[in-house]
């Protein structure tokens, strides 16, 4: 059975993201980049399970990295 939090962001992240789609439509290119760097570091801090995985495929992938440049390419 899948927890609560993965049904809920499966059932309104659709609607936010087209939310936020109309709420960017206007805008400079500098603050989409500005409202995207924002709500990126939203979900790196709420990622959980799928920061982790993000950063282990990053590894395999890129063996010959630093841990600093995983981060950075993750976030």
């Amino acid at each position: 059975m899948k927890r609560l939090g993965s049904r809920l962001v499966q059932k309104i992240g659709p609607i936010l993201l087209r939310l936020m789609i109309l709420r960017l439509k206007g805008r400079s290119d500098a603050q989409v980049e500005r409202l995207g760097e924002r709500f990126g570091s939203l979900l790196w801090k709420f990622g959980g399970r799928r920061r982790e995985r993000t950063l282990q495929n990053l590894q395999l992938a890129f063996p010959d990295r630093d841990s600093a440049w995983y981060e950075k390419t993750a976030r």
